[in-house]
């Protein structure tokens, strides 16, 4: 079951918003799969309304693809 909302960019399909997910909390391995497989489709995502710092930033990047370069 999704914990937010995820509403298309464009009419063609690349680029999504996401709302109601709060990135500095932690995740389980449904959310984390069922975001990956919202990239997936999307291409794109935005989190809007996010307050993050650059280390909160990077640890949510971390949370959801793995380990930034």
């Amino acid at each position: 079951m999704s914990t937010y909302t995820i509403n298309p960019m464009t009419p063609h399909g690349t680029g999504a918003e996401i709302r109601g997910l709060d990135l500095t909390q932690p995740v389980d391995d449904a959310l984390r799969k069922e975001v990956n497989a919202d990239f997936a489709k999307h291409h794109v995502l935005v989190f809007r309304y996010q307050k993050l710092s650059a280390a909160q930033f990077a640890e949510a990047g971390e949370k959801f693809f793995g380990p930034l370069l």
